[in-house]
């Protein structure tokens, strides 16, 4: 079910996006491991530290990216009633610049 909602059916995703997602989630994991959490001891202290810690490690673009595969686990999460509260709202990306 998550699966499905981070790869949409309708869309098309090239096989560099989807390595890059997997990126993103082991990043993720490699995260929650580090700070010995599980995804049931996510609140807003830890979407803060995610938040921080991916944008000082990665470039803007990079950055939205993982922070976005992130906000997609919250708002499954949130919607399947394993979060009480819509954590997704305390991210944020950093503005990208284009060109």
């Amino acid at each position: 079910m998550f699966l499905e909602k981070l790869f949409p059916h309708d869309k098309k995703l090239s096989i560099h996006t989807v390595k890059a997602y997997r990126s993103d989630a082991k990043t993720l994991l490699s995260f929650l491991t580090d700070h010995s959490l599980s995804f049931r001891d996510i609140g807003f202290p830890e979407v803060k530290a995610y938040n921080k810690f991916i944008k000082e490690k990665h470039p803007a673009k990079s950055s939205i990216r993982k922070l976005e595969v992130f906000r997609r686990v919250l708002d499954f999460g949130y919607e399947t009633q394993f979060y009480k509260a819509h954590l997704s709202t305390w991210i944020s990306k950093p503005i990208s610049k284009k060109g």
